[in-house]
């Protein structure tokens, strides 16, 4: 436990070290957007990231946008948006969170334990993630990582947007609803879940 609270620490720290600013190292900076829950709007603020950072003079070659894990197969206007600017993009990642999906990845882990084998931890799926993030970022400088659901989806096959963000070591921004009461303590609330990522809030 001592060794994994290390490991995430120096994610953070990581985390940390990657301003998003312009003149990006080769493999570019990245930005993983959450929400306090599903269907808060991640993809529609991707969407407008990707469009003010046209604005803001990057060349469509330099930007990229992926969702490495996702709920949805159906294209989005954020998919829409890149492939008619020019903008590489992944709007189905490696990991599909398909319906029967956590029932099947438990029961194989259950069986695989049976036989004398080890469970998976999910490490496998955050891997196939990373490797999708690293794949797209090759020569770009800013890179936006779209997340599934809310901040702890997946949590419980051990892929969720918060695992992405500590492997990717990507900042989060987290969409949430507009106010004070129920905005703060939702943002508070995903912030402890997930206390090793470097998070902001948007409304």
């Amino acid at each position: 436990a001592s060794s994994s609270r290390g490991e995430k620490a120096a994610a953070r720290t990581a985390c940390a070290a990657r301003p998003f600013v312009r003149g990006a190292a080769p493999m570019g900076r990245r930005l993983l957007v959450a929400g306090d829950k599903s269907h808060a709007g991640k993809s529609t603020i991707s969407l407008g990231l990707l469009g003010a950072l046209l604005e803001a003079g990057y060349a469509p070659s330099e930007l990229a946008y992926i969702k490495p894990a996702t709920q949805c197969v159906s294209s989005t206007l954020t998919a829409r948006f890149c492939e008619a600017n020019g903008i590489d993009y992944m709007h189905v990642g490696p990991v599909v969170f398909y319906r029967g999906f956590t029932r099947s990845y438990l029961d194989a882990a259950a069986e695989a334990v049976s036989r004398g084998g080890s469970a998976p931890d999910g490490s496998e799926l955050v891997a196939k993630c990373s490797a999708a993030v690293e794949k797209l970022s090759k020569d770009k400088k800013i890179i936006i990582i779209d997340g599934v659901g809310y901040p702890s989806v997946g949590s419980i096959v051990g892929c969720s947007s918060a695992d992405l963000a500590l492997a990717c070591a990507a900042p989060v921004l987290l969409v949430g609803k507009p106010g004070v009461g129920d905005a703060i303590d939702s943002f508070n609330l995903c912030a402890a879940a997930t206390f090793n990522i470097c998070f902001a809030l948007v409304v």
